[in-house]
């Protein structure tokens, strides 16, 4: 109970699970448990009662040893999962479980609508398409009923009608329910918009504007700055490309950065830098304690640094990623300003709390995974991983002899604090990346380590440059000169990255247990080295240690061959005949048939293609669904005929090149 944040946090996350993957309510489930709870309480005193009845002498008989006592064990679990705690969290669990319910029945009500009539306002500037304009509007009453006020929905127009932010409108339209899951394990586009609070697109008949300025003054004004912002950096750069990888990498504004950019960057492990996370949050706390500390003393500086904060969320649109970041480093200041201690993994923990408050939904987004995933994997793994690279001692050669350095040179430790940073953020996230993108890199080690050099000095010069665009333009003029260089640096760097071998190494989708088995590995290995290389232990850590030296001295033998039936009996599993499997993929356009034969061949009838659109049907659909499947290779393929909506795939599948 010492960290009652942490225990709401995780109860809030059970009871979402179990509202977004059982579709069922907790609160049986609950009164199950505590029924059988007071069962076992009841039986175990009654024995007592009896015993003692019996003899009320009880005496201790001297009992041998056991190695593995699961009562001795038992105990530290008790010590952490007391009364209180699991109090606390049931409450958290059944609040959020009736949370994620009624938001699904208000979905599901909303997905029964056809012709609507709405008063909404425009929440953000318009995304041109090619026949139409796109925009994000919060309503305030459908069909004239205010009951579904503060949902938010995609409004498409005509061409000729342009809305500005803050407008509030009348729209007469078709409602039109987001697309579902198509394929097995697939893309769902419906559970995506979920995450950003969308619960669906009207396509507009008749559009009329009531007032303009319908949003707060705070929304308008950030807003205003952001455009402003795009406006200046345009104007500066006078390079689409460079100027909108700028806005991606300062403002998380990537919707203008062109499709093969983006593959480049993530082909090369690199795309977390156009997500505003952490990194940015911290160069804006260093750059304004630097400046401002001994001006204005420290307190002061502080609270000015978190009204920048805020302001800074505002423009970015309160993105998951900046969210965490933001209230992390705010929660941090904050306590520092009224004297307390903070701990992080209450702050990360209050901060995961605020964003499943707003969207409980969001505990599917990739990118709060993704967020909170690679900050767990350095809070957890990094100090251990750091001591393994400072303890590898490197060589030079001082005349004819080869010998051992000790002390590295600052190059050597910065590289090797990047590394351990890099390593612990990807070893946790790795399950997160195959689960979602069926890829895993190897490569990343080194284009993260070259971009690290120089993201740090694009950032605070950015940060500097958007500043002096509104004060100094000669001064945005010269810095400008110098971010285009090393923007075009970290292009070239993504498309050398992209091209490395072992860049993008396709994995098949991983259960759920194989999921949870492999986080709980990496927690047990990196406690066991923890306590294997530390020289101050509790008494229960020394026991851990003792534990584990018996073990590897008497048990070791019975380790290995635990471990190779394990092994044989997975080769059994996938040797074994099966029955025949015929799948038919939704591959859009055209046709395709996935069949896996008694003997685990593969055989794949054609494989779709559209010719009307750049989606390309063999990376985006038909390799996720063959890996999901757990294909790994195709025996046989079998093409009808060639024509291009069943043969268009085949480039991509094959070569790893974009379909023509």
């Amino acid at each position: 109970m010492k960290r009652p944040i942490l225990i709401i946090t995780l109860g809030y996350i059970l009871g979402i699970l179990m509202g977004l993957y059982c579709n069922k309510s907790i609160v049986p489930l609950y009164i199950i448990l505590v029924f059988i709870y007071f069962c076992i309480h009841l039986y175990r005193k009654s024995i007592f009662n009896a015993a003692l009845k019996k003899d009320n002498t009880i005496n201790q008989k001297a009992k041998k040893l056991k190695l593995f006592s699961v009562k001795r064990y038992l105990r530290y679990l008790k010590l952490f999962l007391k009364r209180s705690v699991l109090i606390l969290l049931m409450i958290a669990s059944i609040i959020s479980n009736f949370q994620i319910q009624y938001l699904n029945n208000k979905y599901k009500t909303i997905y029964q609508e056809k012709d609507v009539q709405i008063v909404a306002t425009i929440v953000c500037n318009k995304k041109e398409n090619e026949y139409t304009n796109t925009y994000k509007i919060k309503v305030e009453s459908l069909n004239k009923n205010r009951k579904y006020e503060k949902i938010y929905l995609f409004l498409n127009t005509n061409k000729n009608i342009n809305l500005d932010y803050g407008d509030k409108i009348e729209v007469i339209g078709t409602y039109k329910e987001p697309a579902s899951q198509r394929n097995y394990k697939g893309f769902d586009y419906k559970e995506y918009l979920k995450t950003q609070k969308i619960y669906g697109t009207i396509n507009s008949k008749n559009v009329k504007k009531i007032r303009e300025n319908n949003c707060s003054i705070i929304m308008m004004l950030s807003n205003n700055i952001f455009l402003n912002i795009k406006k200046n950096i345009e104007n500066l750069f006078k390079n689409a490309e460079l100027s909108d990888l700028f806005l991606g990498i300062m403002l998380g504004y990537t919707e203008n950065i062109e499709e093969e950019t983006k593959n480049n960057f993530k082909n090369s492990s690199i795309s977390h830098i156009l997500a505003v996370s952490g990194m940015h949050i911290s160069y804006i706390i260093l750059g304004l304690t630097l400046i401002l500390e001994k001006s204005i003393g420290k307190n002061k500086n502080r609270i000015f640094i978190i009204c920048v904060l805020i302001i800074y969320m505002f423009i970015t649109g309160f993105t998951p990623s900046v969210v965490r970041a933001g209230f992390m480093a705010i929660i941090t200041l904050f306590s520092k300003l009224i004297h307390r201690k903070n701990d992080i993994c209450v702050t990360m923990s209050l901060s995961m709390l605020i964003l499943l408050i707003y969207n409980p939904f969001l505990m599917k987004s990739t990118s709060v995974l993704l967020s909170f995933g690679g900050t767990i994997g350095i809070i957890l793994l990094n100090q251990n991983i750091k001591n393994m690279l400072q303890n590898i001692k490197r060589k030079e050669k001082i005349g004819q002899l080869k010998v051992q350095v000790k002390n590295d040179n600052k190059l050597i430790i910065k590289i090797k604090e990047i590394l351990s940073v890099s390593i612990s953020a990807q070893i946790f996230i790795l399950p997160i990346m195959i689960l979602y993108f069926n890829t895993a890199s190897i490569s990343f080690f080194i284009t993260n380590l070259f971009v690290s050099f120089i993201i740090g000095i694009i950032v605070i010069m950015g940060f500097i440059l958007i500043l002096s665009s509104f004060i100094n333009l000669q001064l945005a003029l010269i810095i400008s000169y110098i971010l285009k260089i090393l923007i075009q640096l970290l292009i070239f760097i993504s498309k050398i990255g992209s091209m490395l071998p072992l860049n993008k190494i396709y994995i098949t989708r991983p259960s759920i247990f194989s999921i949870i088995i492999y986080y709980m590995l990496v927690i047990l290995c990196n406690y066991i080295y923890s306590i294997l290389k530390s020289n101050k232990l509790t008494v229960f850590q020394t026991r851990i240690k003792n534990l584990l030296i018996i073990l590897k001295y008497k048990f070791h033998k019975m380790i290995l061959k635990i471990t190779l039936i394990i092994i044989i009996i997975n080769i059994g599993i996938v040797i074994l005949p099966q029955n025949l499997r015929m799948y038919f993929i939704d591959v859009g356009q055209g046709d395709s048939t996935l069949i896996i034969t008694p003997k685990n061949h593969t055989i794949l009838v054609d494989g779709g293609g559209n010719t009307n659109t750049s989606f390309d049907v063999g990376e985006k659909t038909l390799i996720p669904y063959l890996l999901a499947r757990k294909v790994r290779k195709i025996d046989y393929m079998i093409i009808s005929h060639f024509d291009q909506d069943h043969v268009r795939w085949f480039d991509y599948s094959f070569t790893g090149t974009k379909s023509k």
